[in-house]
This record gives structure tokens, C-alpha cells and sequence, in this order.
């Protein structure tokens, strides 16, 4: 019997969009498959859950906070997404339950149940802009800002992970529907190139 095999939603789809052969405006690409983890627990367990994993959780809301292999995105009053960049989301959920100690907290893996994107280049605003409704000003959505919105008429999780780089999560079904809403919104800043994920 075969073993299955796991697949991302794009399939590891990356496309670059330049305005001349040297120039990238842009850079779309999916995120390789990892885990993913929605907690929702009481801020101090949530403190004590930040610290076993290397993590100080982001206290103010529509906030991110990265460290060494791990982030997380403060969605609601007691809701963080926890995203790493390796290991398994049954170590990942282990180490979440030994360090809520008994407290009540909820933690689910969500690992298979995105698509993420990352959108980089001068132009990442503006091609969001095009559906979201967000204010993506940097003075007011600043790197490290996250926040639950829309793009057109899907509902999405963005991060602002630096000032040209945004993340974005939209559920898994809804993947092929957001990849070419951005590159349908891409069009008008230049010529679509399919690249290899970096």
C-alpha cells in the first residue's frame, strides 16, 4: 500500500512580476506546508504557553511577534495564531498542553487547513489594496501588525512582516481563488514570470 502524499494547496506556486528583465516589482509565492496552531487561552496561561515555546505572545491586539522558528498573531481578546517553521503539530500541541499546566485553554491543529501566501516587492501594497480593505498604510498597519479582513470576497489572516512582505492565510478551498485575485491585481505593475520558491 502506497503512503499518501501531502500536498499544499498551490502546489508550491511562485511567480515574479517585473516591469523589465532586471526590475521585480513583485513576488508571489505559497508557503511550504507547516504547522499551524489556533490557541485560545486566558492571557496569563497564554504568557506561560509563549515562554515554553521561545516565544513572548503578542499582548496588544492585531499584533505578530516571530522568534526562533515560531510566530504568532494575536487575532481576538484571547485568540493567537501559532504558526512554526518545523517539527509537527503534535509536538507543537504537546508542548502547548504541558505548559498550560491544567489550565483551560483550546489549542487545535489548524496545519492543513490554509493556503498561505507571501506577497514582496514595492508593489505588495498596492496589489492587496486592490481587494482588501485595510488601510495598509505603513503608519498605521506597521510591520508586524496582523489582522483577520477580506480579500474580494474571501476571508483572510494578514501579516505585515516587514514593510514590501506581507503573509497571508485564506482557507484551503479558497487558495486558487486568492492566488489569482493577486495576480489579477498584479497585471497593471508588470510581466508574470513563474519562479522557483526561494
Amino acid at each position: 500500500m502506497s503512503e499518501p502524499v501531502l500536498r499544499t494547496p498551490l502546489d508550491g506556486r511562485a511567480v515574479a512580476f517585473r516591469r523589465d528583465r532586471r526590475r521585480e516589482v513583485l513576488r508571489i509565492e505559497e508557503v511550504p506546508l507547516r504547522p499551524r496552531l489556533g490557541l485560545r487561552a486566558e492571557e496569563g496561561t497564554a504568557r506561560r504557553i509563549g515562554a515554553a515555546l521561545g516565544l513572548e505572545l503578542p499582548g496588544a491586539m492585531l499584533r505578530a511577534a516571530a522568534g526562533e522558528g515560531i510566530a504568532a498573531l494575536r487575532l481576538g481578546p484571547d485568540e493567537w495564531l501559532l504558526l512554526a517553521d518545523g517539527g509537527d503539530a503534535d509536538g507543537w500541541l504537546a508542548a502547548v498542553t504541558d505548559a498550560a499546566g491544567g489550565a483551560h485553554v483550546a489549542a487545535v491543529d489548524l496545519s492543513h487547513r490554509f493556503a498561505e501566501i507571501r506577497l514582496a516587492g514595492p508593489v505588495a501594497g498596492e496589489v492587496l489594496a486592490a481587494g482588501c480593505p485595510l488601510d495598509l498604510d505603513a503608519g498605521v498597519a506597521p510591520p508586524g501588525f496582523a489582522s483577520r479582513s477580506l480579500l474580494g470576497k474571501c476571508e483572510i489572516v494578514l501579516w505585515r512582516l516587514a514593510r514590501d512582505r506581507f503573509g497571508l492565510l485564506a482557507g484551503r478551498s479558497f487558495g486558487e481563488y486568492v492566488w489569482l485575485f493577486l495576480e489579477h491585481a498584479a497585471v497593471e505593475h508588470g510581466t508574470a514570470t513563474s519562479v522557483a520558491p526561494r
